[in-house]
């Protein structure tokens, strides 16, 4: 094992427990990837996981090699514009987005998100990112003419006064996830909001070992460990839904005084769900293998039969 991929252990961030149990040493593209459970709240999160140092060398180097090539491309088209669209059909239905002067896209990519705020809402005046990529960083300066706040979420950076911020699939990447929320609560304007989108943990789409499970994803959400964790960031829901394995909420900035929510534990819901999609790859795993080996058409009819049971 190279010395820049050490794996660091971690505490669970919403109760501090240790006493954590192991659900798998495998992600995709079979990756090294200890995705783990806190049995005192629920919290899925990769326990021990990469270096910070390595983090930064992967974000940097190698995660679009990995994810999503086609969102470095020079030549934007409609394809790249379809998730802001999304998230401003969410924002204007909650009518949310009236006299939003400045937004933040933390994780912007190569910018076509506050290209598309740019060109389609005059009221939009500045625009800022936070992004680790330098192609990206290059593209967001000299293309869209985006203020870069920062390369990095844990830096001590500071920009006051956003109206709307953007985190859309990426707060399941941080390290540290109470601590970026605190500090993006204290960069949001009196009246801003915070757009957050993650992976569902209560609902996992595809296989767990071979998809869902990745090094790059720290963190592992449900409804109420979000909730949780926005909470302990003096972070309180507007609204806060699951769709199509995605957990999507929109958050305001609550005052230091009020008393964190009481913290639900679906730990027993989410191990059933997990036990549930386990079985599920074993099934998948056995009928490939099986189908690759021109075993009797029998025996795969009956496998299938089984995964159709446990999927319903």
């Amino acid at each position: 094992m190279k010395k820049s991929e050490i794996f660091e252990p971690i505490p669970c961030p919403i109760c501090n427990n240790k006493d954590i149990e192991l659900l798998s040493q495998k992600g995709q593209f079979g990756l090294l990837c200890f995705v783990s459970i806190c049995p005192n709240d629920g919290l899925v999160f990769l326990r021990p996981r990469w270096s910070k140092e390595r983090y930064i060398s992967f974000y940097k180097n190698e995660f679009y090699s990995y994810y999503s090539p086609a969102e470095l491309s020079d030549k934007v088209s409609e394809s790249h514009y379809r998730r802001i669209k999304k998230i401003c059909g969410r924002l204007e239905q909650l009518k949310l987005l009236q006299g939003k002067e400045s937004v933040l896209d933390i994780g912007a990519g190569m910018g076509w998100s506050l290209k598309w705020l740019k060109d389609n809402y005059a009221h939009f005046k500045r625009f800022s990112a936070i992004e680790s990529s330098t192609r990206c960083i290059a593209n967001l300066k000299n293309v869209i003419g985006a203020n870069i706040v920062s390369d990095d979420i844990d830096s001590q950076w500071q920009s006051t006064g956003f109206d709307l911020v953007i985190m859309r699939h990426v707060l399941e990447h941080f390290l540290h996830p109470v601590e970026a929320l605190k500090k993006v609560g204290d960069n949001l304007s009196p009246h801003g909001i915070i757009y957050i989108a993650v992976p569902d943990m209560m609902n996992p789409k595809g296989s767990l070992k071979n998809s869902w499970f990745r090094s790059a994803h720290t963190f592992y959400f449900s409804l109420m460990t979000l909730t949780s964790i926005a909470s302990k960031a003096h972070l309180s829901p507007v609204k806060i839904t699951s769709e199509n394995s995605e957990l999507w909420g929109i958050f305001t900035k609550t005052s230091h005084a009020i008393q964190r929510i009481h913290i639900t534990n679906v730990y027993d819901k989410q191990m059933e769900i997990i036990r549930l999609h386990q079985r599920k790859d074993i099934i998948l795993n056995t009928y490939s293998t099986m189908k690759n080996l021109l075993l009797p058409k029998k025996l795969r009819s009956w496998l299938k039969n089984q995964y159709r049971k446990i999927v319903a």
